[in-house]
């Protein structure tokens, strides 16, 4: 409609603003739902254990404009980096986290995942830090657990938003997303690892059998 006064312009300006910004929101959120759904279709077509963690991590630094991520999987009882992105080879070879401990072992006990904006927030947790990985569970972080059915498989840390931004419960929600997809291909194959070694254990005892 035609604009009379200044008062009618700001208020016209203002409504354009506001339709272009939800727009946007609109159009941003179709895209990452959109990404999630060919990082799933993407990651359940890898071949192989490592392949599905880098993935995995890449994807989340791309989505969520992160610069450390971490994937932990459960290994004899204990919580070590499987998959990294900006963490050093030196914490990577040190890190064991006992089901329970620090956030990332906390997290997978308790099945939740959590924003953490200071560790000072988490006051059960001062006591349990281990000094020598400060540095890998530096806040803020996200965390998510990767879990099939009962069976706790491991976490996924996200620390470093860029350009020092706080994460939000959308980010929760989208890694939590991307915890969930990646759980169930670690699940898949492992489910065809045991199977190949099922058929190579067979045929092995059918080859002494018939010696």
């Amino acid at each position: 409609k035609p604009v009379y006064d200044f008062e009618d312009l700001v208020f016209t300006l203002k409504r354009l603003l506001n339709e272009f910004h939800l727009k946007n929101t609109v159009d941003a959120q179709q895209r990452v739902i959109l990404d999630l759904y060919q990082f799933s279709n993407a990651l359940n077509c890898l071949g192989n254990l490592d392949e599905i963690l880098q993935r995995t991590v890449s994807f989340t630094r791309e989505i969520l404009e992160c610069e450390r991520i971490s994937i932990l999987l459960m290994e004899n009882g204990v919580l070590t980096i499987k998959a990294s992105e900006g963490i050093s080879e030196d914490v990577i070879e040190q890190v064991r986290i006992p089901l329970g401990a620090d956030i990332s072992g906390s997290v997978l006990q308790n099945r939740e995942a959590i924003i953490v904006k200071d560790i000072d927030e988490l006051s059960w947790l001062k006591n349990k830090i281990n000094k020598q990985f400060k540095s890998f569970i530096s806040a803020p972080v996200i965390c998510a657990e990767l879990r099939s059915v009962d069976v706790p498989l491991g976490v996924i840390n996200v620390t470093n938003k860029k350009d020092n931004k706080p994460f939000t419960e959308q980010d929760l929600k989208i890694l939590t997303f991307i915890a969930n997809t990646a759980s169930i291909a670690i699940n898949n194959q492992d489910n065809i690892q045991r199977l190949e070694q099922s058929y190579f254990d067979t045929i092995s005892a059918l080859i002494m059998a018939l010696e």
